[in-house]
């Protein structure tokens, strides 16, 4: 009995050692740092493929989100109907974002994401064509709207999750660092392509545009070989698999830390954006394309610091960094509402990035490195709650500005996320530690 038990407490440091030895296997930068850690996960080609296709997407996505602000200013002429758009997008995050985590720990990763993003291709194109043939209505964007955000929030823990899948424990940080730096391109050209669409060919090229490149990112996807499916070792219905990933995220401490963290500063995180379209035209006197330069800018504010991280196999200072990232983004949102000069707001939405970027890389990063991988996408899909958080701030932020200014309300959004910042730390001081 005695022996078995000392074998049975050897098992897991033999599988973690057969774990390493596998993921240094693939991993032809296995030591050091630098240009090595830089270019560690571009030697693998599935991580490439991925790369590639969620440039695409990503460029997309800002089109599409520039332009559904723009469009819903321009067919009501209200900030807060401009803020329920968004909170349309936002509700599947909130209804779909728990059980989504559930169904990639359940099924195959990479096939749950090309499935969604096919979905979603014919209700783009069907927004593309009432608006082309100018039959859109705003019920009509709010209905395609949250059938757009219902896919990408079912993707979206698996999407995320898979990146741990792709690449060695040890290239996380390196990876997510890749991939928010391949984002943040792309983030800085959507928002100014979709300026330029809107003001050529209206806000249907926009919608068409994103349609067309998620079907280039199934393609890509279709290629790739790495197995998206997570072993699980016994099969249980749906409820209980949910209620379990609860469970281990309420027990780890720093996961918990993280996604707490998250939601709470994410009920304010989206507000600047929801409102943008009416600080660009009411406050800095500007049009579609005014609209999609400061969009450029967060884009471009991100990519400085996803470089740097890029370099690191293993960052020291995840959880400082994470922590001062959402401060610094919280001080410039508050700064850039009462911005009245062009050349300020772009700057000061420039370190919105850059704040956001950092504490969006390390978020992820993190979780995917201190969680076991058969509860990666239950604890990401718990994270991605923080989209719907943004409901309670959208909707608030709108009411705000539609009585009181649209300066305040943004004003005060990136005080709130200085506030839940702060109140988090202080209660779970060992963030600043991870």
């Amino acid at each position: 009995a005695k022996r078995g038990s000392m074998a049975g407490s050897t098992q897991p440091a033999q599988d973690d050692a057969a774990a390493g030895q596998a993921a240094d296997a693939v991993d032809p930068v296995a030591q050091g740092g630098g240009i090595r850690s830089f270019l560690g996960p571009l030697a693998l080609r599935d991580y490439r493929l991925f790369l590639g296709s969620s440039a695409a997407f990503s460029v997309g996505l800002w089109v599409q989100l520039t332009t559904m602000g723009w469009l819903a200013l321009r067919l009501t002429d209200s900030a807060f109907l401009v803020s329920v758009v968004n909170v349309f997008w936002f509700i599947p995050f909130f209804v779909l974002a728990l059980p989504a985590g559930v169904i990639a720990d359940r099924f195959d990763r990479r096939r749950t994401v090309m499935l969604a993003r096919s979905a979603s291709v014919g209700v783009l194109f069907l927004m593309s064509f009432l608006t082309f043939s100018d039959q859109i209505t705003y019920p009509w964007l709010l209905a395609l709207t949250l059938l757009v955000g219902a896919s990408i929030s079912i993707e979206l823990p698996a999407r995320q999750s898979y990146v741990a899948m792709l690449v060695p424990p040890a290239q996380l940080v390196n990876a997510m660092a890749l991939f928010q730096w391949n984002n943040g391109i792309f983030r800085l050209i959507g928002p100014l392509l979709a300026g330029f669409l809107v003001a050529r060919m209206g806000e249907g090229g926009g919608f068409g545009l994103f349609a067309i490149f998620n079907v280039v990112f199934v393609l890509v996807m279709l290629i790739m070989r790495t197995p998206g499916k997570v072993e699980q070792a016994e099969t249980r219905p749906p409820l209980e698999d949910l209620m379990d990933g609860l469970r281990y995220l309420r027990g780890h401490r720093d996961a918990f830390a993280l996604v707490l963290t998250a939601i709470l500063t994410g009920t304010m995180g989206w507000v600047y954006l929801a409102l943008m379209p009416v600080i660009a035209r009411d406050v800095l006197d500007g049009d579609a394309f005014t609209l999609g330069l400061l969009g450029m800018a967060v884009g471009a504010g991100a990519m400085p610091g996803a470089i740097v991280l890029a370099f690191y196999r293993d960052f020291p200072w995840a959880g400082r960094t994470y922590v001062a990232g959402l401060l610094l983004f919280g001080v410039c949102v508050t700064l850039f509402a009462y911005s009245q000069w062009f050349w300020v707001s772009m700057g000061l939405l420039t370190l919105v990035g850059a704040g956001f970027g950092a504490q969006s890389i390390l978020l992820t990063s993190t979780l995917l490195r201190v969680v076991e991988t058969a509860y990666q996408g239950r604890v990401l899909g718990a994270m991605n709650l923080t989209w719907g958080a943004n409901i309670i701030g959208t909707l608030a932020a709108g009411s705000v500005a539609e009585t009181l200014g649209v300066s305040l309300a943004v004003g005060l959004s990136g005080v709130l996320i200085v506030v839940f910042t702060i109140v988090v730390v202080a209660f779970n001081p060992r963030l600043l530690r991870l």
